[in-house]
This record gives structure tokens, sequence and C-alpha cells, in this order.
């Protein structure tokens, strides 16, 4: 196993990773399959979980607009294989791409997965798409997975409401979005949850006065 330093060397870390019993075997597969932000390894018909991991993270799942039963319905084939999504990082772009198989009987977990260090701030997400769309989510609030949509495109606000607090916002037919409420924008807590069946929604919250101030977000969730 080697650790990319960076700058453009790495460095053999086999041993302090815990997987100096394994011998000789091609296969290496990754994927966080505990959901926890880290990535575990399975090799050599072992599954070995990472539990060491400290910094922040993001998990991004593209879904191409293709159905499941037709793959040839759309532009894009429905796991979004051959996508990338970068971040930007200071002078550092991370970059991760959707691949059917990695090596001889491997394939990574498809879900990409972006190991973020000590940042806490939301991260822009720039998604080239199989067919060569190029697609733009800013704003995106680390440790968390995040499923994007070919062509997806972000809530937008049209009114707000006051008594009883409410907005109302574009959205798409058969989009699932999720409408999420916080007090410090930290802690979420999931207030309404709906697949759309026309171009927009109406919100209402008749518990918002009980708080002091109160923070909303609608997400499209798939």
């Amino acid at each position: 196993l080697y650790r990319n330093d960076g700058d453009w060397r790495f460095t053999e870390v086999t041993g302090e990773a815990g997987l100096g019993d394994i011998r000789e075997t091609y296969h290496g597969s990754w994927g966080d399959y505990d959901n926890d932000g880290d990535l575990d390894l399975t090799t050599k018909g072992r599954l070995y979980r990472s539990s060491g991991a400290t910094g922040h993270w993001l998990k991004v799942r593209l879904v191409g607009n293709a159905r499941r039963d037709l793959p040839e319905s759309g532009a894009v084939n429905r796991a979004a294989i051959g996508a990338q999504v970068r971040i930007q990082l200071g002078t550092r772009t991370l970059t991760r791409q959707v691949e059917s198989a990695t090596g001889r009987g491997n394939m990574n977990e498809q879900t990409l997965h972006f190991g973020l260090g000590s940042r806490l701030d939301p991260v822009d997400l720039k998604i080239t798409w199989p067919d060569g769309f190029l697609q733009l989510v800013d704003g995106v609030e680390v440790d968390q997975m995040l499923t994007v949509g070919y062509r997806m495109k972000a809530p937008v606000l049209r009114s707000i409401t006051a008594k009883p607090f409410g907005f109302r916002f574009d959205t798409e037919p058969n989009r699932t979005y999720s409408i999420e409420g916080s007090e410090d924008l930290k802690a979420w807590e999931v207030l309404e949850q709906f697949k759309s069946t026309k171009r927009s929604h109406q919100f209402s919250d008749p518990g918002q006065e009980k708080f002091q101030q109160q923070y909303y977000r609608a997400k499209v969730v798939e």
C-alpha cells in the first residue's frame, strides 16, 4: 500500500496501515462500506475497516439519465461511468472519476470519495459528464454524501411568506427533494421529503415561531 504524498512521490505504508499480513494478490477494492466517511479495503478475501481517519470528507454519487431497464434511453449511462468530479482546494485540484473497473477482477465503489483534511468550509463541484456536459454545483457542505443527477438543477427560491413562515421554490417533476432546518447551521433536521409532480412546491413551517432563529435549505436528493 502506497500513500500519495501530494508532491509526485509515494510512501510505502503497508505495515503502518495494519496490512502487513497480506501476501501476493492483484485484487484490491476501496469503498466506504460502513458509511463513516473513510475508505475501507477488501483484498485477498478479507475486508479491512478503516477506523483511524479524523479529517473531513465528501462523497458524491452521480446518476445518469438513462432508464435502468433501457440503458440506451438517455445521454448518460445510469451509473455515470466515465464522469469526472473536480474540487479546487487552494492551488490543488482533487479529481475523481466513476469507473467500471480498476484492474483484473477489481471494482471500487462507484460513489466518489474526497478526503478534505481540515477543510470545514463548503466546496464547489465541477462535474464533467461522459457526453462532455459541464455541470457546476456550488456551496456543498462537507461530511455528507451528495447525489447529483445529470443536468439536475438546484432549487430556485420564488417567494417567502411570514405567518406561518414558508417559501415556494421551483422543482422538476420526478425529482426527490428534502427540506431541512437548523438553528446553528451545523445540525440539520429533515422537515419534509417529497417526490415532485409539479414545477414548484410550497413549504410551510408552523413551528418556526418557537425558535429565536431558524435556517432552512432545500436539497435535491435524487
